[in-house]
């Protein structure tokens, strides 16, 4: 990459390109963002973000755009020793290469997830807001509309937890069908101080409600939620470091054991593979709590993960990306460059179909 940057954002646009943008860098939380060409293997500059913002959410737009909601920041200066969560929220057109401020969020937030839902709308949830102990994690729902770039509220967050009125932070979002989103595990306020959650709740744009289901078989949280083609959805890792993996089945809501991961890790990626099955790289983990290079692999409809070889960079923080082609993409994070904590390093790893 241009930029050396870990804890970004990366979206693969409608023509197959990715676009990539904010995180930390050498100097602080940067507003920089750039596109890589999958046709010629380059990466080029494009529009600035309006507000310096790492650990922030994105989505694609049904139209090619990029929405971008809060995340860490400082709305003086990115190099600004005050960082906080941000409420404010931008688009990237890929036509004119820039990004343009809308209406903010009704809370500010980072850690949280953002899921664009059939109908082209996209739901914004929970993440860290700032507020006093136990008021750290907001149940905060919002609604964007891409026809009108406006924000309505939704119903908050408040199931699934006793303590914390739903609030959950650094939780897995999944598009179950066109009308119902999955949110996994996190982290929120309980009776135990900031316990890593097993619960998990659906959203149904239909009725705009949220509803239980199934309990995880483990609280976790830092973890990676990956939907994959067969419609069940993957829990991997997560705070501890986990080495236990489990898989929802929609059909019977129930999670189940999935095996055990052949390294525990947290903040690591998983990606979904064309023909079916499931990558998981990097992370920490290790007896040191290092970054990794290892990667590991479950087939469609087996328990036994495989060692997948390993990553040319060991790195955590990063994005994966899949390409038109079958390619996963893996760009910056945390482990190239030990220096300034992040690197401008990407590798892409070839499926075998």
């Amino acid at each position: 990459m241009i930029h050396a940057r870990r804890d970004h954002f990366a979206v693969r646009l409608n023509d197959g390109r990715v676009l990539v943008g904010g995180g930390v860098g050498a100097d602080g939380v940067i507003q920089t963002t750039e596109i890589y060409s999958p046709d010629n293997d380059e990466w080029t500059e494009t529009g600035e973000l309006n507000v310096a913002r790492t650990d922030t959410a994105a989505a694609l737009l049904a139209d090619g755009r990029v929405l971008v909601t809060g995340g860490n920041g400082s709305v003086d200066s990115p190099l600004n020793d005050d960082i906080r969560e941000l409420d404010s929220a931008e688009i990237f057109d890929p036509k004119s290469g820039q990004w343009t401020l809308v209406d903010p969020i009704e809370t500010r937030r980072a850690w949280h997830a953002a899921t664009t839902l059939g109908d082209g709308r996209v739901l914004v949830t929970g993440g860290a807001y700032g507020g006093d102990y136990p008021d750290l994690f907001t149940p905060n729902v919002q609604l964007f509309d891409p026809e009108t770039d406006t924000w309505e509220s939704a119903e908050s967050m408040t199931i699934g937890l006793l303590q914390n009125n739903g609030g959950r932070a650094a939780h897995g979002s999944v598009l179950l069908s066109d009308t119902q989103v999955m949110i996994v595990a996190g982290i929120g306020f309980g009776s135990g101080g900031l316990p890593d959650l097993a619960s998990s709740i659906i959203f149904d744009s239909t009725t705009g409600e949220w509803s239980d289901a199934g309990a995880m078989l483990n609280g976790r949280r830092n973890h990676a939620t990956t939907l994959l083609s067969d419609g069940k959805v993957v829990v991997t890792g997560g705070q501890g470091p986990q080495p236990f993996a489990e898989i929802y089945d929609p059909e019977e809501d129930i999670w189940n054991g999935a095996g055990v991961n052949i390294t525990p890790r947290l903040g690591h990626n998983a990606v979904a593979l064309p023909g079916g099955g499931l990558l998981v790289m990097g992370g920490r983990g290790g007896p040191n709590f290092n970054q990794l290079a290892s990667t590991e692999f479950l087939s469609s409809g087996s328990v036994t993960w495989e060692d997948a070889g390993e990553m040319s960079v060991a790195r955590c923080g990063f994005t994966t990306t899949l390409l038109e082609d079958g390619r996963i993409l893996a760009a910056g994070g945390d482990g190239g460059d030990l220096a300034s904590g992040a690197n401008n390093l990407v590798e892409a790893f070839t499926t075998n179909g």
